[in-house]
């Protein structure tokens, strides 16, 4: 069996590692109490997206045309070679809880239409 990639957030840092998955941190800023040994920047919004007011339809579709044309716009064999040079199974981690809410939903379907992974939430019970 291949790599797995998960999605989950930074709250569950620790629950990651005890199931021995690599977390990845793809937001602008990493956590100040998680040691994230990979911070993938490339996955991650800019200031300007984040600074978009997203409470309004047209915010939020300014938001998701931005980070798609972000995503779009990266080295797509770079992105690979990090996924690559990680043993084991990984998890890309980003703040919020909600993952249909968040960029990582973003990344996670850039990533299935890249390069074919199939990539689901980490559960925990």
């Amino acid at each position: 069996m291949g790599k797995v990639i998960y999605t989950s957030y930074h709250a569950k840092y620790n629950d990651i590692l005890n199931k021995g998955i690599t977390p990845i941190c793809i937001s602008l800023y990493k956590p100040r109490f998680q040691r994230y040994l990979h911070h993938w920047l490339e996955l991650a919004p800019s200031k300007d997206i984040l600074s978009i007011d997203i409470s309004e339809q047209e915010g939020f579709d300014l938001y998701n045309k931005l980070f798609a044309e972000k995503l779009n716009s990266l080295d797509k064999d770079l992105i690979q070679q990090k996924i690559n040079s990680i043993q084991g199974d990984i998890a890309i981690c980003c703040y919020e809880k909600d993952y249909e809410t968040c960029h990582r939903y973003d990344v996670a379907s850039w990533l299935h239409n890249q390069f074919g992974y199939d990539i689901q939430e980490l559960k925990f019970t």
